[in-house]
């Protein structure tokens, strides 16, 4: 099995994803692979910003922080688990920094298959470092993150990672590019919005450079179609496209995953219009703590509805993004 640039897991053997070697510090664009492991819980890596998995972790504390982490030296580290019943599930979770101060505070939170969470907050609030703290990518804090049995967990950051080759290589990433049919390709990037860019399948140029920021978003979810994962995480995986593109491509993903579990991360009030459950950080001494913990109820043209009219309140109408 392939080593994932960020972790270096262990496999079946249980050895979990933070158990970082200096070896695997290398740029994620040299790694092939169809899937990395967290203990016994695959996870398909889709993206991992600035293009080096290994970034993920280092922005919270440089490369030492990473060998302290490392070598264990005082530094406490949440427990990953499986089980059943929920899809996740969060017990006394703390997430805190490589020092010990803790960003996230006691969280108790069971998420149903298929259940649609919003994680809303403040900036600064802890929201992206819990959703990684979630995928396994973050290791530092205290408590246990459990996720079901078996269970193919997709994570999507905002900026997603295109690795070098041919645009069918980027489509089925992690997986290699002939893992998927070029037509299931080809359809994918349709429905998706990329319809300008399926003749160009199988040409070879510098994607992650030829792509914008819109365009890039679009595959993040032209991967989640064809790989069809049990467990979505977003942490803003819609903010480089405008709310009417954004409403599209979310429409689809949980209609076409109508049983995928999906926990995101977004500031943009239309959000909620595709999500079941919000869940609200709110900043306390000692670290954010889950302040509300809501049902959203579906009503018949909520969703368009409720865009409207937030952008007519804004004095905005939509425009293409830029693809």
């Amino acid at each position: 099995m392939p080593i994932a640039p960020s972790a270096c897991p262990g496999g079946m053997t249980g050895q979990p994803i933070w158990s970082l070697r200096r070896k695997c510090r290398q740029n994620s664009r040299n790694i092939e692979g169809p899937d990395y492991e967290i203990g016994s819980v695959p996870l398909l890596l889709l993206a991992a910003e600035h293009g080096d998995a290994l970034a993920v972790l280092a922005q919270a504390g440089e490369h030492v922080a990473l060998e302290r982490a490392e070598e264990g030296e005082g530094v406490a580290r949440i427990e990953r688990t499986e089980g059943s019943g929920a899809a996740l599930r969060l017990s006394n979770l703390s997430v805190t920094l490589d020092t010990g101060k803790a960003v996230v505070k006691d969280a108790e939170v069971d998420i149903a298959p298929g259940e649609r969470v919003l994680v809303a907050g403040e900036s600064g609030t802890g929201k992206s470092t819990l959703v990684r703290a979630i995928s396994g990518l973050w290791p530092w804090g205290e408590g246990g993150v459990q996720v079901a049995s078996g269970a193919k967990m997709f994570l999507m950051p905002q900026r997603a990672y295109v690795p070098v080759g041919t645009l069918r290589r980027a489509a089925t990433y992690p997986e290699p590019a002939d893992s998927k049919d070029g037509e299931e390709v080809a359809d994918a990037l349709k429905r998706v919005g990329l319809k300008h860019l399926v003749d160009r399948l199988e040409e070879e140029a510098p994607w992650d450079q030829t792509l914008s920021g819109g365009e890039k978003q679009r595959l993040a979810f032209a991967r989640i179609l064809l790989h069809r994962p049990d467990i979505v995480v977003l942490d803003e995986a819609t903010s480089a496209l405008d709310p009417e593109s954004q409403d599209k491509l979310m429409e689809l993903l949980t209609t076409d995953l109508d049983a995928t579990t999906i926990v995101s991360v977004g500031h943009r009030p239309e959000l909620e219009a595709f999500h079941s459950r919000k869940i609200v950080l709110e900043r306390r001494r000692g670290g954010a703590r889950f302040v509300t913990d809501i049902n959203l109820i579906p009503r018949p043209g909520r969703r368009r509805l409720l865009g409207s009219w937030l952008r007519a309140r804004r004095g905005r109408s939509p425009k293409a993004d830029a693809a």
